[in-house]
């Protein structure tokens, strides 16, 4: 069996904005480090619709210069794109103690 499908990635399309270092909350109170890119027109808008978007969570540094132009590529064609640094790394609170069951 073989299937096709259509490429879902369109042409760039927008600019983007950056919410650097937003500390975004977990249950347990710790505040995680996160980086989220905003797709806005040609007026510097943030788009209002509800849009897909992708979550990376690295413990490798979500300022490494590996990331440098992944967030660029998606956020141009329609997403919102966020990376987080994990518990206990880089700018992300926590003590590194991970709860397992």
């Amino acid at each position: 069996m073989s299937l096709s499908r259509e490429p879902i990635i369109t042409e760039a399309t927008f600019s983007c904005s950056v919410d650097r270092d937003t500390m975004m909350p977990m249950r347990d109170g710790v505040r995680l480090a996160a980086d989220i890119y905003w797709p806005v027109d040609t007026d510097g808008r943030s788009l209002q619709d509800d849009l897909p978007t992708i979550l990376v969570r690295t413990s490798y540094n979500k300022d490494n210069v590996e990331w440098a132009d992944v967030p660029d590529y998606y956020v141009a064609r329609g997403f919102v794109f966020i990376i987080q640094d994990l518990r206990s790394r880089y700018k992300s609170e926590g003590d590194g103690r991970y709860y397992h069951t």
